[in-house]
């Protein structure tokens, strides 16, 4: 079979569902360039303080399908302040299992939320949410089982500062784990991840990312980036697709080869 597409300076770009393996989070520049084989990549920055003075850090997951030889980093930004909507006021939560949901009350004010609150809570830092539903899709942990977990011991303002020794632990413990992602190439150029939805990858079914695809569209924050319309894995034909704004809620995801 012919295969066709665009390269970026030796490498392939690639569109549609394909299964990953984590391979290390946050490495340092000597790492970086064993990871990727570029030359001279930017010197890493993952810990600053914002504006307002709290920590924050760049955790920087790479990624990588060994059979077809594709590369990406899914790149979640932490913050040592708990996540408020600006705009409704809602707090966000996140259970023992990692699910989480947005409410300007408790939880249990609410009987339709029973599902969340019948296990351990409490209010989500920001980016701490969208780590966990990586997290989940990543350990592959059935959620609806009464003994299920997916739950980080190390306090996350320890992880914020720096301490990702349980993570990178579980690096090695899932090193046969797949996660199922959606790549798409944004600005013609970059290799980028969807950020809002992931799936084990012994799941074949893409529901869940048709369902958050399609959920993002309705609410106005269609992903800016190309997936040439299709889940289906293929490279990247450079072919022009109308793209549009993504919400500024959405995990920001760059590849390898981004900056």
């Amino acid at each position: 079979m012919a295969v066709k597409g665009k390269e970026v300076e030796g490498f392939s770009l690639w569109t549609g569902r394909c299964n990953m393996k984590v391979v290390s989070i946050n490495p340092n520049l000597e790492e970086i360039i064993e990871l990727t084989g570029l030359e001279n990549p930017r010197d890493p920055e993952y810990s600053g303080v914002t504006q307002e003075g709290n920590a924050k850090l760049r955790l920087d997951v790479y990624l990588k399908n060994p059979e077809l030889n594709i590369s990406a980093k899914a790149v979640f930004w932490l913050e040592d302040e708990p996540q408020v909507s600006k705009r409704t006021g809602s707090t966000q939560y996140v259970n023992s299992v990692g699910n989480s949901i947005w409410s300007k009350e408790s939880p249990e004010s609410n009987p339709n939320l029973s599902w969340f609150w019948n296990r351990d809570y409490r209010e989500a830092f920001k980016g701490e949410a969208s780590l966990y539903t990586f997290l989940q899709a990543w350990s592959n942990i059935d959620t609806r089982a009464e003994d299920s977990e997916v739950k980080l011991e190390t306090p996350f303002s320890d992880i914020v500062g720096g301490d990702l020794s349980e993570l990178n632990t579980l690096v090695e413990q899932l090193f046969d784990n797949e996660v199922g992602v959606l790549l798409g190439v944004k600005d013609g150029k970059y290799q980028v991840i969807y950020g809002n939805a992931y799936v084990p990858g012994s799941i074949n079914s893409n529901k869940r990312i048709e369902n958050q695809l399609e959920n993002d569209s309705k609410g106005g924050y269609d992903w800016q980036a190309s997936y040439q319309g299709s889940l289906e894995l293929q490279k990247y034909t450079g072919q022009p697709e109308p793209t549009n704004t993504v919400s500024s809620d959405t995990i920001d995801v760059e590849a390898v080869l981004g900056q």
